[in-house]
């Protein structure tokens, strides 16, 4: 009869907008994840020997460590951010993480692993992607995580977890082919209201850009301060554009839709 397999803690994360990162620097990338995920794990007391696999996905990497370990784990996923940070003011490419965990069962064989598949599923999730973006435009963030329900339920059930509380997490519909349900999600420098404003609509609509409180607005110079940028489907920042109109400005125009700033001559 076939045993059960054993729980495992999944710790997976994948590189913000990797595609567009130039050839000469793409090569880096597996080599800053390994960096970045060996600091973390340290950090939190965790060592490469108890990671019981490390594979790596090209512009990413999904560790599997023993069940015992989850609390650790998310103590790990925290650190990422800082550890980020330190590694982006001191060289190229920026590397931006989004970071998920779960845990369930895993045999380790060459087949399909539904803890493994929901991990993904998570990393993948269009939500998840168009609030890392929305954050890091009004933050400046480096990571965002997001857990499943069942490993957030574990985790915070005991003294497990140093580094998070359970209300810094704000719940977010995941969608994705077969995977329908409930994840939760912590992003560094944003409280839970200013998380919960950004979250796509059930139906996965914009949500609403407009600040809670008046100071909530990026002030740019401008009167009454500017709205953060929507991100591109990736979940990365757009690039910043600059409108030049030459000629007198009582003169009327027309436009579709106008990018960026502009600047009369």
């Amino acid at each position: 009869m076939p045993h059960v397999s054993p729980t495992r803690t999944l710790l997976g994360v994948d590189v913000v907008g990797s595609a567009r990162i130039p050839g000469y620097h793409a090569e880096e990338i597996p080599a800053a994840i390994a960096e970045l995920l060996d600091t973390a794990l340290t950090t939190a007391e965790i060592s490469r020997d108890e990671v019981l696999s490390w594979d790596s996905t090209g512009d990413g990497a999904l560790l599997t460590l023993p069940g015992s370990l989850l609390g650790s784990v998310l103590d790990a996923a925290a650190k990422l951010e800082s550890a980020a940070i330190r590694r982006n003011q001191r060289r190229k490419p920026e590397i931006l993480l989004r970071v998920a965990v779960e845990s369930g069962p895993v045999h380790g064989g060459a087949y399909y692993e539904r803890s493994k598949v929901t991990l993904t599923r998570m990393l993948d999730a269009d939500a998840f992607k168009q609030l890392f973006g929305r954050c890091r435009a009004e933050r400046g963030i480096a990571t965002a995580l997001i857990v499943s329900d069942h490993a957030k339920k574990v985790a915070f059930s005991g003294d497990h977890v140093r580094e998070l509380q359970e209300d810094e997490f704000v719940p977010l519909h995941v969608g994705n082919k077969e995977h329908d349900e409930t994840a939760w999600v912590r992003v560094p420098g944003c409280d839970p209201g200013l998380v919960q404003r950004f979250l796509p609509g059930p139906d996965g609509s914009a949500p609403d850009d407009r600040p809670t409180h008046p100071g909530d607005a990026r002030d740019d110079g401008r009167a009454g301060g500017a709205a953060a940028e929507s991100p591109q489907p990736d979940g990365s920042p757009q690039p910043s554009v600059q409108n030049v109109i030459n000629g007198s400005s009582r003169k009327s125009f027309q436009g579709g839709v106008i990018n960026g700033d502009i600047t009369f001559h």
